[in-house]
């Protein structure tokens, strides 16, 4: 079963789709481990991409899919 995750990035106001088993979410833990970062934060698990993009994300951003895993 796939998993889908969300990184929203504060710093750069952003919010990026991303398979669970991507290299830069890793489940929702990110490229270093962390989960909740100074610049953002994982939502999530998703059980498929359209509940992701449906998100309650707040303020609300436009989600993009992430260039490695989403192509």
């Amino acid at each position: 079963m796939s998993e889908f995750w969300i990184y929203e990035n504060w710093a750069v106001q952003k919010a990026v789709l991303h398979h669970g088993d991507c290299g830069a979410c890793k489940h929702g833990h990110g490229m270093w481990g962390g989960g909740k970062t100074p610049n953002g934060q994982w939502h999530g698990p998703y059980s498929s991409e359209e509940l992701a993009k449906a998100a309650p994300i707040s303020p609300r951003r436009d989600i993009r899919d992430c260039g490695l895993c989403m192509k």
